[in-house]
């Protein structure tokens, strides 16, 4: 948990958290906690056991898994929404994690009258 980590960490944390769907620069994350970026990718990469790019790729696809099943959106508004640049990354980052295409995640994971194989209502 955050309050296990240092300040810098949370902080940085958060900032992700709180700006996934925008462009997000690794170095501005490191300047706010005061630290050149190799300095902080090997502080933070020891302090959480992850890598920054890994925590903001899985907020991000966190947050594209929720669209896929509470809404009707287009695969691709989704991965933009999501933060991501390509929708070819999108797809590559979402299969490594998720094991699934984001079609077959939506497939498997909504119900109700709501689901249907092109995300349109009924």
């Amino acid at each position: 948990t955050c309050r296990d980590w240092s300040s810098d960490v949370c902080s940085s944390d958060l900032h992700v958290f709180r700006n996934f769907a925008g462009p997000l620069s690794r170095e501005a994350i490191a300047h706010e906690a005061g630290m050149s970026l190799s300095a902080f990718c090997h502080y933070f990469k020891r302090v959480t056991g992850r890598t920054l790019t890994e925590i903001i790729t899985e907020v991000r696809i966190g947050h594209a898994r929720r669209l896929l099943i509470e809404t009707g959106d287009g695969i691709a508004h989704i991965a933009y929404a999501s933060g991501f640049e390509s929708l070819s990354n999108f797809h590559r980052c979402f299969q490594a994690l998720s094991g699934l295409s984001p079609t077959q995640f939506r497939n498997e994971h909504r119900t109700g009258p709501e689901a249907s194989p092109h995300g349109a209502t009924r």
